[in-house]
């Protein structure tokens, strides 16, 4: 894996981590988020259409049902999965 291949992981592992957390209202927060932890440079991959509604849809499950509830994360969080693969491959494993 390239450092850049690296540095997608992390964003795409990291939008996810932050989407489960309930304190994320959208793909917006996500993405400022991001940003500040100094990632800018990625983010405009992270702006595909699947990714953002994956990660909304995370939110608003982890803001009204909890980040532990498991079963309403699994469809979102196969969604995020392929919308993240490149070349075939996930860039996310779960």
């Amino acid at each position: 894996m390239s450092a850049d291949e690296g540095n997608l992981a992390y964003v795409a592992a990291r939008a996810y981590q932050l989407a489960r957390t309930g304190r994320h209202e959208d793909f917006a927060s996500i993405q400022q988020a991001i940003i500040d932890e100094g990632y800018a440079e990625i983010v405009p991959w992270l702006e595909r259409p699947g990714v953002i509604t994956a990660l909304d849809e995370i939110c608003a499950l982890s803001r009204v049902r909890g980040p532990k509830h498991a079963m309403a994360f699994i469809d979102a969080a196969l969604r995020l999965k392929r919308a993240t693969e490149t070349e075939g491959e996930p860039l996310l494993e779960f």
